[in-house]
């Protein structure tokens, strides 16, 4: 799998080293995400336009990663109808249980990241129908 060097050194001649140092996609799909025109476009249009009007720049980083994520979100939204309906059909199915109001109760959790410790931490506290403290607890 080898890079699509014009194109790199097209849309960022600046980066164009750095970019062919990295492996490309192994999936088979010579770097389909950020280089297609449709989709990327934006993002570098978008940064264009937000330093001409607003003066404001953008890392060429940061620019890649939105021109990724639009890619990527467009890409999903392509997939047809009838192919995430199969999936959905696919999916367990959840008992369906008729709780008393009473003694029904309610999880509430809340989840965290820490870039620099590179931790997660999740906390979780369990109510019933009066809002009463049943169980509480965290973790990291």
């Amino acid at each position: 799998m080898k890079w699509n060097e014009a194109r790199v050194q097209e849309f960022v001649p600046l980066l164009a080293d750095k970019i062919k140092c990295l492996r490309p996609n192994e999936t088979g799909a010579a770097d389909i995400f950020i280089w297609q025109p449709a989709k990327s476009d934006k993002a570098l249009w978008t940064a264009r336009n937000t330093l001409l009007f607003v003066d404001q720049t953008f890392t060429p980083q940061d620019v890649a990663s939105k021109a990724l994520r639009l890619a990527q979100e467009w890409n999903l939204a392509q997939r047809p109808q009838y192919q995430v309906l199969e999936q959905a059909k696919t999916l367990p199915k959840a008992p369906h249980l008729h709780l008393d109001q009473r003694t029904r109760l309610i999880c509430k959790t809340d989840a965290a990241w820490n870039k620099q410790s590179n931790k997660a931490g999740l906390a979780w506290i369990f109510t019933d129908s009066t809002g009463a403290c049943k169980h509480r607890g965290a973790t990291t």
